[in-house]
């Protein structure tokens, strides 16, 4: 049975925050195929010719706020039956003024918890406490990731625990399957709300060191045979799932829930029986929006209420109502629905969820805006849904002067899996900033085989053959290669070159 990994992270895509691409060969066997952020020193999530991880981000509670009891003088807080001397220090920075650069000089204080950063609403001082915040060796575990080639190589990198969050998913070649919801959690005392600010003269707000791996939520090889993750809570990873939130601290987790992204991947997921990597490249493009299972038939309830009572309110509304209910809640270039929902959709919605107020009267804003812009409501998702890239930076304003692509993608807390979040520009065109911004499929066989694509390119240089080059499968739903043999890498090299590091420097 072959194992897949889909590796799919939710970035801007733009600015400082987008990824590079990486295929790593050295001659010292280290090979590695992934991505990466521009300044990092290796790249940290992709696989190896044995095994592979993808991560989400989480939000497990790793830092703590302490109030702390300062001195009438301020240079001593109290710690116990003690007091103690605050650290107070001067740095010196450089503050744009104009197109002047000018020094300033700040004084900064710290106690036992770290640095204090703010105060209550009554002036009390408040030191902030992050897990491993200082200590740095991230890349020192993911260099020992990538060099694993068994599972218990791999999980002995991440007990190290220096990458202090992320939802990290792994798959590998002998078969195995394994979520961990990897996070530097403090180990702290029940008898205090680690969710305000604690006491910071009471010495039982200490911290008693961290979790270590093995206390962390984790699923291995469950039974249902998948793994799921999509910034969701770590008890909806799986079918029949053997871990709840009842059996861990309360501060383990943090306020991930079971979002409509997951409930929809979870979906696609249990279809995918005897699947080729073909059918899984199609399925983690997935664009049906589960949201419309449960809103839409409030919208036609109160419609036909109203149809009822007073047709000539709402008779304006039966095209609309019509396409709505004979969609198929499949987002798509071509489907007029799916503009209609998503419109409607967002202009009732509070809070990423549903208001249950007007119903009808949005959908009519909705219909009413399309015509003044538009000249009709029917207009395809694909008319104002687009990718584009006017700069590297997403400093340049979108313009609809400038070319586009379609895409089919839509937001992803209506359950879309293929994400796409959106500004819209004067004219009512959506344009795309975040959301699948690297797409890569793996299949763990005896040679592996991967396919990725990036939202735009690999390169940030407009006059660059690459700046653009991939937006037209992004916007098909397609793959290129992700050559992982040394071979296949040579044999389609535009330019090869080799970069010696001098002795000392090894």
């Amino acid at each position: 049975m072959a194992i897949r990994l889909l590796i799919n992270p939710h970035v801007s895509f733009f600015g400082l925050s987008t990824y590079t691409e990486v295929h790593l060969h050295s001659e010292e066997g280290l090979v590695f195929s992934g991505l990466t952020r521009f300044g990092f020193m290796l790249p940290y999530m992709g696989n190896n010719a044995s095994l592979g991880w993808a991560y989400t981000d989480n939000y497990g509670d790793h830092g703590d706020l302490y109030l702390e009891d300062l001195g009438e003088s301020g240079a001593t807080y109290r710690y116990g039956d003690d007091w103690f001397d605050v650290t107070v220090w001067v740095d010196t920075i450089g503050v744009k003024v104009g197109n002047r650069v000018k020094d300033r000089s700040l004084k900064y204080s710290k106690t036992r918890h770290g640095p204090i950063l703010g105060v209550t609403r009554a002036g009390g001082p408040l030191a902030v406490r992050l897990a491993k915040f200082a200590e740095g060796g991230w890349f020192e575990q993911w260099y020992l990731m990538m060099r694993a080639t068994s599972l218990e190589e791999w999980r002995g990198a991440m007990a190290l625990l220096n990458v202090s969050y992320m939802n990290t998913m792994y798959a590998d070649h002998a078969g195995n399957i394994l979520y961990i919801y990897n996070h530097v959690i403090p180990r702290r005392s029940d008898a205090y709300n680690w969710s305000l600010p604690v006491d910071g003269s009471d010495p039982g707000t200490e911290w008693d060191g961290y979790h270590p791996l093995d206390e962390l939520p984790q699923i291995l090889n469950p039974a249902s045979g998948y793994l799921q993750n999509t910034n969701s809570s770590p008890f909806t990873t799986t079918d029949d799932i053997s871990i709840a939130a009842a059996d861990y601290p309360s501060y383990m987790t943090g306020g991930e829930q079971d979002n409509r992204r997951a409930q929809r991947s979870r979906q696609v997921l249990r279809e995918l029986r005897k699947l080729t990597l073909d059918d899984f490249s199609t399925a983690v493009w997935d664009t049906r929006l589960i949201a419309a299972d449960e809103v839409l038939e409030h919208l036609f309830t109160s419609y036909d209420d109203i149809r009822n009572r007073n047709p000539d309110r709402v008779s304006s509304l039966a095209g609309p109502i019509g396409v709505l209910k004979d969609w198929n809640r499949v987002a798509a270039k071509n489907s007029v629905a799916t503009t209609l929902f998503v419109l409607w959709a967002e202009s009732v919605r509070p809070n990423l969820g549903f208001s249950t107020g007007d119903w009808v009267g949005g959908l009519s804003r909705v219909v009413q805006n399309l015509e003044r812009r538009r000249g009709t409501w029917e207009v395809q998702w694909g008319d104002i849904n687009r990718l584009q890239r006017p700069d590297a930076s997403g400093i340049l304003p979108f313009s609809d002067e400038l070319p586009s692509l379609v895409v089919a993608g839509a937001p992803g807390w209506l359950g879309s899996v293929f994400t796409f979040s959106t500004r819209m520009s004067t004219s009512g065109n959506r344009y795309g900033i975040h959301g699948n911004s690297f797409v890569k499929v793996v299949e763990f066989t005896p040679e592996v085989q991967a396919r990725s694509v990036f939202v735009f390119g690999q390169s940030n240089d407009p006059a660059s053959d690459h700046y653009f080059d991939q937006a037209e499968l992004y916007s098909a739903k397609e793959f290129k290669p992700a050559w992982f043999q040394r071979t296949e890498t040579e044999k389609n090299a535009r330019r090869t070159y080799t970069i010696r590091i001098p002795v000392g420097l090894k």
